[in-house]
């Protein structure tokens, strides 16, 4: 009877160390910036994805400018470095079309731009440049290699709180705040992208996924508690347990 005893007893001790194995469901609007990191999420859509590592981890992504570039890549810039942008694409030109036109914005292959003072800035066929002087007082002498696109027209910006007033019309162009770089979207444009909480980690071939948190119906996290149970159970239970298992092993040598 002492001997069926201690079996239970082992037995349910082994049940508390493998429950204390398992993961533990969490709804959507449970996940915040506190939560641990995610193992696995089950998407709205049917799929499910499961993080490679520690898991995912919560991201609060600020709101801001989200297009394609014109080498295709995807360009977000968030809110607060954006000087200002337009709606509009101004009119882009080749130096070279420009003839004796007065230019009053030329954007450099680098991204960088000019704006230039009124009546000032011309391009010299001869040379190749163009020349004048910039809203500062600078001198412009810049060579058609280096030349992006140059404008007549300008077109002006609109500051950044504006937006939340009208999100839904696309972006042509962003000012940054930090220097003279303006991005310019391809057509149709860039879009508002309002702040966002993702769940961001390592995927299939160690590449970083995010899933936007309004995509997740529910995920999986690391059952905590239940580590600290087996730990305390393995602790409080390590002496009985040796015990019964050298029990175990004593009664069937014996018996054989």
């Amino acid at each position: 009877m002492k001997r069926k005893t201690g079996l239970h007893l082992l037995l349910l001790a082994l049940t508390f160390i493998y429950a204390g194995c398992f993961t533990m469901r969490i709804e959507t609007f449970e996940i915040d910036a506190k939560t641990p990191p995610i193992k696995e999420l089950y998407l709205y859509d049917g799929r499910n994805i499961a993080f490679l590592g520690n898991g995912g981890s919560i991201y609060m992504k600020p709101e801001g400018i989200r297009g394609t570039m014109a080498d295709s890549t995807i360009k977000f810039i968030p809110l607060t470095e954006i000087k200002e942008y337009r709606k509009e694409y101004p009119e882009m030109m080749r130096v070279t079309e420009v003839n004796a036109a007065e230019i009053v914005e030329i954007v450099l292959k680098s991204g960088t731009y000019r704006r230039a003072s009124a009546g000032t800035c011309y391009f010299d066929a001869a040379t190749n440049v163009l020349r004048g002087v910039d809203e500062n007082g600078n001198a412009i002498n810049i060579h058609k290699d280096n030349i992006f696109y140059v404008s007549r027209q300008l077109i002006p910006g609109i500051k950044p709180e504006v937006i939340h007033g009208d999100t839904a019309s696309p972006i042509a162009q962003v000012f940054s705040v930090h220097s003279k770089y303006l991005y310019t979207f391809n057509p149709p444009g860039a879009k508002y992208i309002p702040v966002d909480t993702v769940v961001r980690g390592q995927y299939y071939m160690g590449d970083t996924l995010e899933v936007r948190l309004a995509e997740i119906a529910y995920g999986e996290i690391e059952n905590r508690k239940g580590n600290v149970y087996l730990g305390f159970t393995i602790l409080a239970l390590s002496p009985f347990i040796i015990e019964q298992f050298i029990n175990f092993v004593r009664y069937h040598f014996n018996e054989g």
